[in-house]
């Protein structure tokens, strides 16, 4: 009889899925010798970062909820509806995850250039300006492909929360230049995202992988951000 050593399965992500989504109940059989008093899930990507999900195991309809934990996954990756997940798990509620965006093409890791020799002096750089940009009106975030596929950059909840920048609003966006690009919030089932960014973008020159710093240096009606390229 033929035995999977590495179970694994699919998930479709619906409306919601950020606060509820588990397990599917028929996996359950892969996990009973490992699941009695097991609290988190790890999961990991083709790149080899991890995350740590607290899942509750106590409900009456026996699935396993991915609770504290599982909203920063959501974020980082930036998922969206009709995207989906696959799962294969590797034992001890390891999971490789593998994600798909609606086209049913899998979503690719961005490539890094070699370093140069300057190396060390940009690393140091780098370092002092993430350091000096920190507090609730900073967000560090990751270019994704879809955020040049689809021109639009989705904001951390918290940073939107925290900023007033969790609503529809139009402000402007500047760099350290002082060029200037016209800054349109929007929301997306709870999710908020600059719309329509390409310009700023193509005039950085920002490619899919390339780490940025959004920093809120006036809040308001008519908010600004400035964009800082590490």
């Amino acid at each position: 009889m033929f035995h999977n050593p590495n179970p694994g399965f699919f998930q479709p992500l619906i409306p919601g899925f950020e606060s509820n989504f588990s397990i599917p109940k028929a996996f359950n059989k892969y996990l009973e010798e490992e699941k009695e008093g097991k609290k988190f899930v790890t999961l990991r990507d083709k790149g080899g970062k991890i995350w740590e999900i607290k899942v509750d195991n106590n409900n009456d309809d026996q699935k396993l909820r991915f609770k504290e934990g599982w909203n920063k996954f959501c974020e980082e990756n930036e998922l969206e509806i009709g995207d989906f997940l696959v799962f294969k798990h590797v034992g001890n509620w390891v999971f490789d995850v593998f994600i798909f965006d609606h086209t049913n093409c899998e979503r690719q890791l961005p490539l890094f250039e070699p370093p140069t020799s300057n190396y060390s002096t940009q690393v140091s750089e780098k370092k002092e300006m993430m350091e000096s940009l920190q507090g609730h009106n900073c967000c560090h975030l990751i270019v994704k492909p879809y955020s040049v596929r689809y021109s639009h950059l989705k904001l951390p909840i918290k940073f939107a929360r925290e900023n007033g920048l969790n609503k529809v609003v139009d402000g402007t966006m500047v760099d350290k230049k002082g060029r200037r690009w016209p800054l349109n919030i929007r929301v997306s089932y709870d999710y908020p995202y600059i719309k329509s960014w390409a310009s700023a973008r193509i005039t950085l020159n920002l490619k899919p992988g390339d780490p940025i710093i959004l920093e809120v240096i006036q809040s308001g009606k008519n908010p600004i951000l400035k964009l800082h390229v590490l």
